[in-house]
């Protein structure tokens, strides 16, 4: 399984179809919530999730990130 961001192609929306921008970085959203999550993980660093794992100081945003890191 591929993790990231994908190539753009041909067959993506447009940005016509992307109607929510971030005022930080332009990136552009379909959805409202995806701009939210956008901006509460990249550009406010809330970071509400700890590894578990003793040792481990690492913080995440979402906490499927936390749960990915753990297993």
């Amino acid at each position: 399984r591929v993790r990231g961001r994908r190539a753009p192609t041909e067959m993506e929306h447009s940005d016509a179809d992307r109607k929510f921008s971030c005022k930080v970085c332009a990136a552009c959203f379909k959805r409202p919530e995806h701009l939210k999550r956008h901006s509460k993980c990249l550009h406010e660093l809330q970071r509400a999730f700890a590894c578990p794992t003793v040792g481990c100081r690492k913080r995440f945003s979402r906490s499927d990130n936390q749960k990915c890191h753990t297993r």
